[in-house]
């Protein structure tokens, strides 16, 4: 199946009123909504070339058909010249990130919204980083596009390799730890049982293990679906109930507050991996015949409704000085321990669109608050 081009996927993107039906008012103009923009501080833009960002208006095919006057100051490009070049944008894209863009643009096809960063060709021929926004609006019944181009500039998280060139290298470690692992199965048959021999053995599964963690720690959702939060949190108990029990913990859940109805767009399994490890942490903070508790509830929060999932332990507590570092890679207060825990959950859940808020009081315990934000449409009843 041919991959479809730029204008192909805006075609689609034309007959779409928006991700959940709706149809997206816009502005008469760029300028108009510039000057709205600057209206809550009681200014006018006039040419624009105070904003730190630029605006534009485009056909579904990404033709710019209005552009902020700052564009000439920021890509050193002749404001005119943009409008009379239809395809501008595609073509100042960096080489390194043509994917990218293609993919984004079927995202915005699908979602009506997209955002991104990536590399723009300056007219020195020089990259520059830009966050760009795109968001498909209407007027009139005719399918438009509003964006916003911000220059990023010395960024040291834009130098950092991206989630491919990772997978790559931890593909790559894979092949040659299973190389590793044969070769000290192969010596251990044929040498006495040494000390060394099962430190070598332990540290070659250390390093296997951490490997694994920084694939994990790298991936993005490779499936999104709409998920009954209730299904995810029921699963992530049962999988360490076991452990509980065999730890002489007692874990209590009450989650009538969360109703059945209740449902995210998210990924199943690393939502039902982010739960598990908070629950380990709880468990390993609680001495045996303690208690853990799993609490759930729905709050609203203007036109958007959260789910509230709380865990709850009587342990040993954080101390304050450490509490700015919990969800830090490697930082641990257990001995043996990697410290990655947290550091997953926080990850994972962020994918999801949700976020961590922990308390903690040194000697009397942890309560970590995952917050969730729940589908449109589908939880109009968890109110």
């Amino acid at each position: 199946m041919a991959t479809p081009n730029s204008h192909q996927i805006f075609r689609q993107g034309s007959q779409l009123e928006g991700s959940q039906g709706e149809q997206w008012e816009s502005s008469n103009s760029v300028e108009a909504l510039s000057v709205e923009l600057e209206t809550t501080r009681g200014s006018t833009i006039g040419d624009n070339r105070d904003l730190p960002c630029i605006l534009f208006e485009a056909s579904p095919s990404l033709a710019i058909t209005s552009v902020s006057e700052n564009i000439t100051d920021v890509f050193g490009v002749n404001r005119r010249a943009v409008l009379s070049q239809p395809f501008f944008l595609h073509d100042r894209v960096a080489t390194e990130d043509r994917l990218l863009f293609q993919d984004k643009l079927r995202e915005l096809a699908a979602n009506g919204f997209t955002s991104f960063v990536h590399r723009f060709t300056a007219a020195s021929e020089l990259p520059l980083w830009v966050a760009h926004s795109l968001r498909m609006v209407h007027r009139n019944g005719e399918p438009l596009v509003h964006g916003c181009l911000v220059p990023i500039r010395e960024s040291s998280r834009l130098l950092a390799l991206d989630q491919e060139a990772v997978s790559r290298f931890v593909h790559k470690l894979g092949n040659h730890f299973q190389l590793l692992t044969l070769v000290v199965g192969s010596l251990k048959n044929f040498l006495p049982k040494s000390r060394e021999s099962d430190v070598l053995t332990e540290t070659l599964e250390k390093a296997i293990e951490l490997t694994r963690v920084l694939s994990d720690c790298n991936q993005v959702p490779s499936w999104v679906s709409q998920l009954q939060l209730l299904d995810v949190v029921r699963a992530a108990i049962g999988d360490r109930s076991a452990e509980f029990v065999r730890r002489g913990v007692r874990l209590q859940s009450d989650l009538k507050g969360i109703p059945d109805d209740a449902y995210i767009l998210g990924s199943p399994y690393l939502l039902e991996v982010a739960f598990g490890h908070l629950l380990q942490n709880a468990l390993e903070a609680t001495g045996d015949g303690g208690l853990v508790e799993f609490s759930g509830y729905v709050k609203v929060n203007g036109s958007q409704n959260l789910a509230w999932l709380c865990i709850k332990d009587r342990g040993s507590g954080i101390p304050a000085r450490d509490k700015d570092q919990v969800t830090l890679p490697f930082f641990t207060t257990k001995k043996g321990r990697d410290g990655l825990g947290l550091t997953l959950a926080s990850r994972f859940i962020e994918m999801q669109g949700g976020g961590l808020k922990i308390t903690s009081v040194e000697g009397e315990g942890t309560d970590v608050a995952i917050v969730l934000p729940l589908q449109k449409g589908r939880d109009a009843a968890c109110a």
